[in-house]
């Protein structure tokens, strides 16, 4: 583990032990206001030295719509959350960004997610990007349908149509691949 030069008010909760050293993600613990506190090594092999340094500056993570997900201040959104789970690029690379409470600091895991072939240059329709975004949600056929003042059966139609541009198997597939080559937010 390596120290921060940051000198908060409080000491920061150390990643200790083989799990922080062998850990297969770059682990990090971030200050509340954002300043990385200690790093295991799979994060400084990914990141550098970034002891001290800005979290957002160093993971840079971006969603779909090529907005920071890391930015100033997005630690305190952990106030009303315990975590934030969410996927975006780092890097040019797709990654899972996980932020979680630990006392009163933050612990950032960033994991790299699979390549998966999928094929970026199919267009869903706005309907067909509409109901994969409400499926993402959690919501059923009957409430889409609902929402949308639509019939059950032409939301099952919008879903396969979606599913079938995307090559996905399932609507889990077809989401997820919607979400990888930018059609439906995460």
């Amino acid at each position: 583990m390596h120290k921060a030069d940051h000198s908060p008010a409080v000491s920061a909760p150390a990643l200790t032990g083989r799990e922080a050293e062998f850990a297969p993600a770059p682990l990090m613990v971030v200050h509340p206001d954002g300043v990385i506190l200690g790093v295991n090594g799979a994060a400084e092999e990914l990141l550098g030295r970034c002891t001290g340094k800005a979290c957002w500056d160093m993971v840079g993570a971006i969603d779909e719509r090529r907005q920071p997900i890391c930015r100033p201040g997005c630690t305190g959104e952990l106030e009303h959350a315990q975590a934030l789970d969410r996927r975006g690029l780092a890097r040019g690379e797709p990654i899972r960004l996980t932020c979680r409470k630990a006392g009163d600091f933050v612990v950032v895991e960033v994991r790299s997610l699979p390549e998966a072939s999928v094929d970026c240059r199919v267009a869903l329709s706005r309907r067909e990007r509409e109901i994969l975004q409400l499926v993402a949600a959690g919501m059923s056929s009957t409430a889409i349908a609902e929402e949308l003042e639509l019939g059950v059966s032409t939301i099952r139609t919008y879903a396969l149509n979606a599913r079938k541009k995307l090559g996905a198997k399932t609507l889990a597939e077809a989401v997820a691949k919607g979400i990888r080559c930018g059609e439906i937010g995460g």
